[in-house]
């Protein structure tokens, strides 16, 4: 009987443990691309970002930029500092087409080897925005990064044709089983450079779902529970006898 408790248990734990280490080396990452569907994912939201409570053009090359629970900090884009690589406020500049909904936003422009990164004063389980003109022609990276810069997902935004992709709005959200640190923006593509909009940034320090390896675990020890009951019961219907 204590042999084929032991085998039994320690199948489960073996099965347990792998569940266990895996989700630590590659984390349960979801992404979404309308609001509603990241919004029902998530439960609720613990803050946003919509830029309007800046009044002038605010570059974060020269000095970070502090925001909602975030840091805002980059690189120089491949147009003159004054009119990009910052948030953009009204009267906005292009005549407002890389703003999503036409108020104060981020205006990014990567180049390669150049990026735009916002680090969470507290870090979140899940992250939002409205994009415009991203990965026009081009693919742009946004790499959701945990404590000591370690790559928990790299979401290549799929590239759109530069003729139609140059204004098109998109949304983009995502939810992490571990805790997100930072997301840096970095551009791969064959044009020069990636110009585009943020907005309506949203996010969450918490999200309802349980993590994946917790609820493995649980079943392997349930499925445990269940043969060592099954095994005691047959070994108490022979009498005890010694197995």
């Amino acid at each position: 009987m204590l042999r084929i408790f032991q085998r039994s248990f320690g199948a489960a734990i073996s099965f347990g443990l792998a569940f266990i280490v895996l989700p630590s080396i590659a984390a349960d990452v979801s992404t979404y691309d309308n609001r509603a569907s990241w919004l029902a994912g998530i439960g609720s939201v613990s803050g946003v970002e919509d830029f309007e409570g800046f009044t002038v053009p605010t570059s974060f090359v020269s000095a970070p930029v502090g925001l909602n629970n975030m840091i805002l900090s980059g690189t120089v884009g491949i147009n003159p500092t004054p009119d990009t690589q910052l948030v953009d406020a009204p009267p906005l500049k292009y005549l407002s087409a890389y703003s999503p909904n036409g108020t104060a936003y981020l205006l990014a422009d990567l180049i390669p080897g150049g990026y735009t990164q916002l680090t969470f004063l507290n870090p979140v389980r899940a992250w939002s925005a409205d994009f415009t003109g991203i990965s026009n022609n081009r693919i742009t990276h946004l790499m959701f990064k945990a404590s000591g810069g370690v790559t928990v997902f790299d979401l290549a935004v799929p590239s759109t044709p530069g003729s139609d992709g140059q204004f098109v709005s998109r949304f983009i959200g995502m939810s992490s089983e571990v805790p997100i640190y930072s997301v840096v923006m970095e551009f791969n593509g064959r044009a020069a450079n990636d110009v585009f909009g943020v907005d309506n940034i949203a996010f969450a320090v918490a999200v309802p779902e349980l993590p994946t390896s917790s609820l493995l675990l649980a079943g392997c020890l349930a499925i445990t529970c269940v043969a060592f009951r099954r095994k005691e019961f047959r070994w108490r219907a022979a009498g005890g006898a010694a197995l």
